[in-house]
């Protein structure tokens, strides 16, 4: 996933209220998500839920719309740390 993108889900996290629903478009922004084809949309959606599932990222996947979109929510407050020398979410437990 780029690391624009991922940037983007990481400061829409710490900025979105506690427990909110967002799809990954949300998360992304429009501009960036707009510039993705089709393919690469469905391939950094595919990998972000297999990051949800990992808890990479401070989320879970609730349910999924008619339009094939999973949607998450936030489950813990979120914090950008260093998790074994890479920088992603770090979920406080």
């Amino acid at each position: 996933m780029p690391r624009n993108i991922q940037r983007n889900i990481q400061v829409y996290l710490q900025q979105a209220p506690y427990n909110i629903e967002f799809t990954l478009k949300k998360a992304c922004g429009d501009g960036d998500w707009n510039r993705l084809s089709h393919g690469e949309r469905k391939s950094y959606g595919k990998k972000f839920l297999r990051m949800v599932m990992n808890e990479e990222f401070a989320c879970v996947a609730t349910r999924k719309v008619s339009v094939h979109k999973d949607i998450y929510r936030e489950e813990l407050e979120c914090h950008i740390g260093v998790v074994d020398g890479d920088q992603r979410l770090a979920t406080p437990r």
